[in-house]
């Protein structure tokens, strides 16, 4: 079950194969939002964090 803060909303634009991974380009309702983002910091997408 969800307890968190939900701060802002968006959308994968973009996904992109990375290695044995993917990296995701989010797009958010807030401009600039993503850009101080830490590392390692929790992102739900759909409910499932990523």
């Amino acid at each position: 079950m969800f307890s968190g803060i939900i701060e802002t909303t968006g959308i994968i634009k973009k996904i992109n194969k990375s290695g044995s991974g993917l990296n995701f380009e989010v797009i958010t309702n807030k401009k600039n939002y993503l850009k101080n983002l830490p590392v390692g910091a929790s992102i739900s997408v759909n409910g499932a964090c990523m």
